[in-house]
């Protein structure tokens, strides 16, 4: 009997659509990989006015792109708060926010007291220079602008190793 049920529910996420089985893997999804320059934008900022990405050329940067509706994005910046806490980054952090308003993106700030700059990507043209899909995406940029590491969705050991070797470049 529950062989049966447990079958027929599945049948039933097929035909409905539940199961995506064609979305694309990570790789499929990122346009820009370890090794690459990081394509260079222009980024709203919440406060400052606006920010281009080879203005930090020379600085080693952490580029989060993210989205104030998704869980892993908020679990993502209560970590990068308790980072920020406990060993200050010795490098320049920006987050761009996907597809949210200034006002949406403001709220988000001020809810994890995010002292970096933050910006925001209506459009999603900046994100979909680096990806199609899934945030947060984290890449880490040397000096030349090069990306030297990179990752998707909310891991906290990779974020903790990206940080300590964003602090350690």
């Amino acid at each position: 009997m529950t062989y049966y049920f447990i079958l027929c529910m599945a049948m039933l996420c097929l035909a409905t659509g539940c199961v995506m089985s064609n979305q694309p893997s990570h790789e499929e999804s990122t346009y820009v990989n370890v090794g690459e320059m990081a394509p260079d934008f222009s980024v709203k900022l919440i406060d400052t006015g606006e920010r281009r990405l080879s203005s930090l050329r020379g600085e080693v940067v952490m580029l989060v792109f993210f989205s104030t509706s998704c869980p892993d994005c908020h679990n993502q910046f209560a970590e990068l708060k308790r980072l920020i806490s406990e060993n200050p980054p010795k490098f320049k952090l920006l987050a761009i926010s996907r597809e949210e308003t200034m006002e949406e993106t403001i709220a988000f700030r001020d809810q994890y007291s995010f002292p970096f700059e933050m910006g925001i990507d209506p459009d999603r043209t900046i994100y979909n220079l680096y990806a199609s899909m899934y945030v947060p995406r984290t890449f880490l940029i040397d000096r030349s602008g090069k990306v030297v590491a990179l990752d998707i969705e909310f891991n906290p050991d990779n974020l903790q190793t990206i940080w300590e070797q964003a602090n350690n470049m």
